[in-house]
């Protein structure tokens, strides 16, 4: 397997030393012991007595009245050794962090004086009060939040309200598929409490010891039996273990207080001994076993898919980029997730190729080469799946790794335009391939629905739930609940294009609101589900060549002087990002977003900040962001 090794933005963790290091003294470096051994000790696949946490109850989550934002606006002084290595500051103080798959991350404050802080959440850099306070946190796939306080409470965070789960918890992890997973508050043994299981509403009891919790969500491979749907967990002793679902605990060297796994083959850990500015951190590369010690110390660690953070000594915050060095990362059954695919061409011309690139990266990692004509446009359905729209051969389907021919193939439609859903239903239809739009639902070939529509360039959309927008041959906009020939409303709006094409831009929110666009015109509708009149609607200076949303439902319009991104459910600017031609849009669940450039290079943006240009593409016509 492919050696991985880790960089952190444009050094280390260096900086975090050096913010918080007392006087310009920096602490000596660190260690992780090997207290490993060939054998799992035999307490460590046994159930300690414990209690389901089902059967204790747990007080409502506390209602603390809201705290003042003011704490998370300003930097933890100082700040001013960050600046030139690339490191980057967050504003607030905290003591925890935790992060979200959508991008964002949640922070346990300084603030107070006992045991359970404030909660907040950041997204696009603003602070939000949580009410509540708590001592520990996760996060789940859907991006709710779970918390333990002192009490031992357990709690889910989701639209908006706090649910009372169980009781008698110490620490708290979740996994990719959802599944909880806690250490319990009461006593156990030498290596620790009981570790119990969460799903489908149900309590169970796993093998095993331990006082930190944290599940994998790397669907890889590696050393020590770590395999997808395992966690890790460090016992009373501070020893680290992985838990394989098929195969039991694998210890894994070193001691660690704190853990955080990479999405891709990776490792981070808080080691011993702790010093004044926190404990130092470590990396270790599954795939070789090797751990490497980064600079700087930290009281807390978390990362998402592209960013690391961390918490110092010292209260401040701290973000990122973790790009693998020595190269761009293979595109595999096991590894696709984040990964950007661009569609180019001669000038339009064949062959048309797609590039795809793994996160962070400036090479590509694989690239398919199509020889006919032509690639329209393309998509990755949930699974990973690479689409392309062609023109006469239908949607061509690509897993992750074959760089080949198609993996497979949806014959019966070829067309200008693509879309998929959740449910991996794909839409595909083109009025130059006839006057009809196929929809195949969950992906499946006899799962068939054909509905009429004449759309062109991104003329077509399914939303969360699978209803269809498409584009028609007199200009409006009708929409399909999934699986339906009844159009349930028509858009009556006059986006004709010459030639017989319809020139409509559609693309639906995570709400389900469709926003309908056109390269004739300069003011995009948003329209409320159900609805026939635009809920509000943004004016460009000049046509949209593309439309999106992203992960935060903001919506992201490209035009000839780059891309305008407008706050969600309003026409307030939000922000911008420069490209000069940017002629379709992809965007990834954590809010990634890849910029086509037909006469400029092609750019993505990372939900961790960092971001990249992508030189060497001519003509670049579609990008598209894997899950």
């Amino acid at each position: 397997m492919k050696t991985m090794s880790v960089r952190l933005g444009a050094l280390s963790l260096l900086a975090v030393m050096l913010l918080e290091s007392c006087g310009g003294r920096t602490m000596g470096a660190g260690t992780v012991p090997s207290n490993a051994g060939s054998t799992v000790p035999s307490a460590m696949n046994l159930k300690p007595k414990s209690i389901s946490p089902a059967l204790i109850a747990a007080p409502p989550m506390a209602k603390t009245p809201p705290q003042s934002v003011s704490v998370m606006t300003s930097l933890r002084r100082p700040s001013s050794d960050v600046t030139p290595v690339g490191f980057t500051q967050l504003s607030g103080a905290g003591v925890f962090v935790t992060a979200s798959p959508d991008g964002s991350i949640w922070v346990l404050s300084t603030q107070g004086g006992g045991a359970d802080k404030p909660i907040y959440h950041y997204v696009n850099g603003t602070w939000t009060n949580i009410p509540g306070a708590a001592m520990r946190l996760a996060v789940g796939p859907d991006n709710s939040l779970w918390a333990v306080n002192s009490s031992g409470g357990i709690y889910r965070y989701q639209n908006g309200a706090w649910s009372t789960i169980a009781g008698g918890a110490s620490d708290i992890g979740v996994g990719a598929d959802g599944s909880v997973y806690v250490i319990s508050s009461i006593a156990g043994g030498q290596y620790g409490n009981g570790i119990w299981r969460y799903t489908n509403g149900a309590w169970s009891q796993l093998p095993g010891a331990g006082i930190r919790v944290v599940a994998s969500w790397d669907a890889g491979s590696y050393n020590y039996n770590v395999a997808a749907g395992g966690f890790y967990v460090i016992n009373a002793q501070l020893s680290i273990f992985y838990y394989n679902p098929q195969l039991g605990f694998t210890q894994i060297p070193g001691a660690a207080t704190e853990l955080a796994p990479t999405t891709y083959g990776g490792l981070f850990a808080l080691g011993v001994p702790a010093g004044s500015n926190g404990n130092p951190i470590y990396y270790n590369n599954l795939e070789t076993g090797t751990w490497t010690q980064q600079a700087g110390a930290a009281v807390s660690i978390a990362t998402n898919s592209s960013s690391v953070y961390v918490i110092g000594g010292g209260g401040g915050i701290y973000r990122a980029p973790v790009i693998p060095a020595g190269g761009p990362m293979s595109w595999t059954a096991t590894r696709h997730q984040n990964y950007v695919a661009i569609a180019y061409s001669n000038g339009g011309n064949p062959p048309y190729n797609i590039g795809i690139f793994s996160p962070g990266q400036t090479t590509a990692s694989a690239t398919i080469s199509y020889a006919n004509c032509c690639i329209w446009q393309i998509a990755f359905d949930p699974q990973g799946n690479l689409l392309a729209a062609t023109q006469n051969q239908g949607v061509q389907i690509w897993a992750p790794g074959n760089t080949g021919a198609p993996t497979r193939t949806l014959s019966a439609q070829g067309g200008f335009s693509l879309a998929t859903d959740p449910q991996s239903d794909i839409a595909i239809g083109g009025y130059n391939s006839g006057p009809n739009v196929v929809v195949y639902l969950g992906g499946v070939a006899t799962a068939k629905v054909t509905v009429p529509g004449a759309p062109a360039f991104q003329g077509l959309a399914l939303s969360p739930s699978g209803e269809l927008a498409t584009a028609t041959a007199n200009g409006g906009v009708q929409t399909y609940p999934r699986g339906s020939t009844t159009s349930n409303r028509t858009i009556a709006v006059n986006l004709l294009a010459g030639g017989g094409s319809n020139s409509a831009e559609l693309a639906y929110d995570g709400l389900g609101n469709l926003a309908v666009g056109g390269f004739t015109q300069n003011t995009i509708g948003i329209y409320a589900p159900g609805a026939t009149s635009p809920a509000y609607s943004v004016t460009m200076s000049s046509a949209p060549k593309s439309l999106a949303f992203d992960n935060a439902n903001r919506l992201l319009v490209g035009t000839a002087s780059g891309v305008s991104i407008f706050a969600a459910g309003s026409s307030t600017l939000a922000g911008t990002l420069a490209n000069q031609d940017p002629v379709a849009l992809g965007v990834g669940p954590q809010g990634d977003v890849a910029i086509a450039g037909w006469v400029t290079p092609s750019s993505v943006y990372q939900a961790n900040g960092n971001s990249v240009t992508l030189n060497g593409l001519p003509s670049a016509e579609w990008a598209a962001v894997s899950p």
